[in-house]
């Protein structure tokens, strides 16, 4: 016969034959960087197509494409560090990845980034 579980508590099997009871933990920080790196917390860049983030990469910080094959492009500028642009055109970037390509992996501040969404 099958006790009632406590609330708060969750059953896990073990080993066969064998039920361990343990209490349920509270979300570790790594949840919460998790939810950051996923986008299901709002950011101020706006989600866009892959094709007007290539785009703006190319006409208004002047990136060139070196190499492409399939999905991966291999962009290039004069002053700035190298990209590898992983998206197929149509694919929705989130916002989150936006920031990270364009403060993180180019070198822009926010406010610089989030000017050069607004001229393209």
């Amino acid at each position: 016969m099958r006790s009632e579980i406590p609330s708060g508590l969750r059953h896990t099997r073990e080993a066969p034959g064998l039920v361990l009871i343990r209490r349920s933990r509270e979300p570790s920080p790594h949840t919460l960087s998790a939810r950051l790196v996923c986008g299901s917390v709002s950011s101020p860049f706006p989600a866009m197509k892959a094709r007007r983030l290539l785009t703006m990469l190319t006409q208004e910080l002047g990136y060139a494409v070196v190499r492409h094959e399939g999905s991966h492009r291999r962009l290039t500028a004069p002053g700035r560090p190298d990209l590898t642009f992983a998206f197929h055109d149509g694919v929705e970037v989130g916002g989150v990845a936006v920031r990270r390509i364009l403060v993180k992996q180019v070198g822009l501040s926010e406010t610089e980034a989030l000017e050069v969404i607004r001229r393209a």
